[in-house]
């Protein structure tokens, strides 16, 4: 109806702003969330192609606590192998939970965003319907609307998002293609450090 054009701007507004407020955050923490997690990738790629060694130590481990002939810097080497990775794991748990965070900041207040204005479109439609200026169906065919409107709304705002996100990462592979192998960019700037 007509006399919703004016909430539904206001809305909008308001949806706009949480977006705007969101997007730079999720962005960043996308960014620090793929480097942290990294060189988890690289040091499990390094574990694979070293797992023959991994196991002689792990054997020469073993050895040393029954009482076998090894000096038992293998085992040392493997702890302190395992503590790193636990290290680099952790930290990027710490930034995956500060996205998830971040992503029920914004669920909370798209819902209560949604949550206002089915609350407006209903109180409308009964002081309208009591009134006489609205008829019954048509006070149900607006409160499916405001229903609908607030998920389109927050689909919107959630898709961009996603999209902006993502796009860190076509961005990020572009930087690292357009290095040359010392670590510097075609106009000799040194990145990624």
């Amino acid at each position: 109806t007509p006399g919703m054009l004016l909430p539904l701007g206001v809305v909008g507004w308001l949806y706009q702003r949480t977006m705007g407020r969101y997007r730079p955050a999720a962005r960043d923490l996308k960014r620090c969330e793929s480097k942290s997690r990294s060189p988890i990738y690289t040091r499990f790629g390094e574990a694979l192609r070293g797992s023959e060694t991994i196991r002689s130590l792990s054997v020469g481990q073993r050895q040393r606590n029954t009482g076998g002939g090894n000096d038992g810097s293998g085992g040392l080497a493997m702890q302190r192998w395992l503590l790193d990775h636990q290290r680099l794991t952790n930290d990027n748990l710490g930034v995956f939970y500060s996205m998830k965070s971040l992503d029920r900041w914004l669920s909370v207040r798209l819902e209560t965003l949604g949550d206002c204005v089915v609350f407006g479109a209903a109180t409308a439609s009964v002081y309208l319907t009591q009134k006489g200026r609205m008829a019954h169906g048509s006070a149900g065919w607006g409160l499916t609307q405001a229903l609908m409107i607030t998920g389109l709304l927050a689909w919107t705002v959630r898709c961009l998002t996603e999209l902006e996100t993502q796009m860190m990462s076509v961005l990020r592979i572009a930087e690292v293609t357009d290095l040359d192998f010392v670590g510097r960019n075609k106009k000799g700037a040194k990145v990624l450090s």
